[in-house]
């Protein structure tokens, strides 16, 4: 369990140093707070998140099941922020993270645990 979160804890500053990176050379301002786009986007989130949440409780293909779930959370946030945000560009930090939390999180996992 410390391997796993020492290896987590190394993906989460990469994906940080990732994030700022990306914003300071695509020029995108960093929000206080997250907020949703509109209500349809709350009610998707919340749904979403209650589903990942169910899964991870009664499911015994947890964590197979909850990556599928976190990939397609997170392209719904994209696609929703890609259509509908004032800020068009802030869903490209979002189509990274897509790609990068679930790497980091499957290798960090299976390098721990297996």
């Amino acid at each position: 369990m410390l391997k796993f979160i020492v290896i987590f804890s190394f993906f989460c500053i990469i994906v940080w140093a990732l994030d700022l990176l990306l914003r300071k050379s695509l020029k995108i301002p960093k929000d206080k707070d997250y907020r949703f786009v509109n209500s349809t986007h709350k009610k998707i989130e919340i749904s979403m998140i209650l589903i990942i949440l169910f899964v991870l409780v009664f499911s015994n293909y947890k964590f197979p099941l909850a990556m599928i779930l976190l990939i397609s959370f997170v392209l719904i946030r994209a696609f929703i922020e890609w259509k509908y945000d004032k800020n068009r560009r802030e869903y490209i930090i979002t189509l990274i993270s897509v790609f990068t939390y679930p790497t980091f999180i499957s290798i960090a996992y299976y390098v721990s645990f297996n």
